[in-house]
């Protein structure tokens, strides 16, 4: 299926990502599979990024401030950080 997607974007800049929504049981297999098929792992799980969702944004008062904020956690250091955005 991933193989599809990739041809469909192939004359783009796009890139096929996975998502970390797996089925129980067979994330190393369905991960695998995406990368045989020409697309890209996102994540693995929610230990391995830091994603920053509309409602944190909201809560810190601002993108800034929420990136602010993970970085200033020692759990966070070295880690990616991705903001979802509305535009």
């Amino acid at each position: 299926m991933t193989s599809h997607f990739v041809e469909a974007a192939a004359d783009t800049p796009a890139v096929i990502l996975d998502t970390r929504k797996t089925t129980p049981g067979w994330r190393a297999l369905e991960k695998y599979a995406v990368r045989m098929g020409g697309g890209s792992n996102h994540r693995i799980g929610l230990y391995d990024m830091v994603l920053i969702k509309d409602n944190h944004i909201d809560a810190a008062g601002g993108i800034s401030a929420a990136v602010s904020s993970v970085r200033a956690t020692a759990d966070a250091d070295g880690l990616a950080i991705e903001v979802e955005v509305k535009t």
